[in-house]
């Protein structure tokens, strides 16, 4: 009886698959972006949201010039910017935010994305601004033309 046993509980734990000790469990992905259900629109916005936008200036005015150093799209179809203003030899560091959303992707490296400005802590800008860009996958970046 007790071998019996002993081969039953050798079993079991000879049928458990393998966990490598040194595997870390994966963080949770989030919301999911709201995004035209076809192929080459979900591939393109799980592109979109794991590469960030770099040195982009959405517009300048006034003298000053502006840039999101850096702009992350994220699952729930929301994006975040670290960017600056400069003016007269002065920098100032600040950030963007707001909700995005796109068209049918034109493939899976190409489709126009919409960005709306919810927030901005960026002196003198507004907040309700709208960009209709044609975002682009190349290279390892993006390529970006305003639509």
């Amino acid at each position: 009886m007790r071998a019996t046993v002993l081969s039953f509980a050798l079993a079991l734990v000879a049928g458990c698959p393998k966990q490598d000790a040194g595997a870390v469990a994966a963080a949770p992905s989030g919301p999911a972006a709201d995004v035209p259900g076809d192929a080459a629109s979900r591939a393109f916005a799980e592109a979109l949201m794991g590469n960030p936008l770099q040195s982009f200036s959405p517009d300048d005015g006034g003298g000053a010039s502006f840039s999101w150093k850096k702009v992350e799209f994220s699952g729930g179809n929301t994006w975040t910017a670290t960017s600056v203003l400069s003016a007269g030899g002065e920098d100032v560091d600040c950030e963007e935010s707001g909700k995005w959303s796109m068209e049918a992707a034109e493939s899976a490296t190409r489709a126009t994305v919409v960005l709306q400005t919810a927030q901005s802590s960026c002196p003198g800008r507004a907040q309700d601004k709208q960009y209709r860009l044609l975002m682009t996958r190349e290279g390892g970046g993006w390529q970006v033309l305003f639509r």
